[in-house]
């Protein structure tokens, strides 16, 4: 098969590009080295419990660079809104569990040492004040 563009990874962007220019009548070739395409933008079943292995834009598709892509498609973007930080579970060094979306619910984590812990309530404590610009 003769392509047009040959695109090196099957991640978000390498599958956007590759839709996006199939859109414009380019024969694209995508090259992937893992099982399944997608990069980081997939889900894994541990003890249980469904895991997101990466944290991406995926959770504002309706403004994000998701709703951006989609509508360049034609296609309207998913709607799954943010995941509830209090429902959320983390994997860290073979430890699982809960993260806990405000400082004083870290420190009672299992996923970290005391140190950790206090490290990461420092900087969830130093976020709380913050402007975020959309």
């Amino acid at each position: 098969m003769k392509s047009d563009v040959v695109i090196i990874g099957g991640g978000m962007s390498g599958l956007a590009t590759g839709a996006l220019l199939s859109k414009q009548d380019k024969r694209v070739t995508l090259l992937e080295k893992g099982n399944t395409p997608g990069g980081r933008a997939y889900c894994y079943e541990e003890k249980g419990y469904t895991l997101n292995y990466g944290a991406h834009a995926m959770y504002i598709p309706e403004s994000g660079p998701l709703a951006e892509l989609m509508g360049r498609l034609g296609r309207t973007a998913p709607k799954n809104g943010y995941p509830a930080a209090t429902r959320s579970y983390w994997v860290h060094g073979g430890r699982f569990a809960s993260l806990g979306a405000k400082a004083h619910q870290v420190i009672t984590t299992g996923l970290f040492s005391v140190g950790g812990r206090m490290a990461v309530a420092k900087v969830m404590l130093a976020l709380r004040g913050e402007k975020v610009d959309r």
